[in-house]
């Protein structure tokens, strides 16, 4: 092969790599006549400019929050309950949708949340979500801050209730 076929196939292969270059480049583009009615490519140039946009908006979460199947709630008529005096409460055990549910109850005492005592005896069975009980606190417990917690078993979960009380003296 001559210098001058090796120069044409460069030259050749130089031209094939312009035209793809060429044709990668107008992708996009469009075409136009010319006056002389020969198809000339147009290239065109594309500007992209980024801009920051910061919009503060307020939203609504859709997500649904997780319900507890078991809702259990503690009343009693104080805080302050008396040493050696009957201290009446009321829990009440609902599901999700309000429907009354039947099933056994613990009470628990709690202090800094730990538990320091359980009432005798256990799971005591209650029905149609009331279950109401009586308790007398000894003169030990008189000035620390405790919770009695009511911890309830249905047929479809467990739940508890929390009443925060301080013990005092007749």
């Amino acid at each position: 092969m001559s210098d001058r076929a090796a120069a044409k196939r460069g030259v050749v292969a130089a031209v094939g790599v312009v035209v793809l270059a060429l044709t990668v480049t107008a992708c996009g583009g469009s075409s136009r006549k010319s006056p002389a009615g020969r198809t000339a490519a147009a290239t065109t140039t594309q500007t992209t400019t980024m801009t920051q946009t910061t919009t503060a908006t307020t939203t609504t979460s859709t997500t649904p929050t997780y319900t507890p199947p078991v809702h259990v709630v503690l009343t009693a008529p104080n805080h302050a309950p008396v040493v050696n005096a009957n201290w009446s409460y009321t829990v009440t055990v609902t599901d999700a949708n309000g429907r009354k549910l039947s099933g056994t109850e613990t009470t628990e005492y709690l202090y800094n949340g730990v538990v320091v005592g359980t009432e005798k005896p256990e799971n005591v069975p209650f029905a149609n979500g009331i279950y109401r009980d009586t308790i007398q606190f000894p003169p030990a417990a008189t000035g620390y801050p405790l919770a009695v917690r009511a911890v309830v078993h249905t047929s479809i979960g467990t739940g508890h209730a929390d009443w925060t009380v301080k013990v005092k003296q007749a």
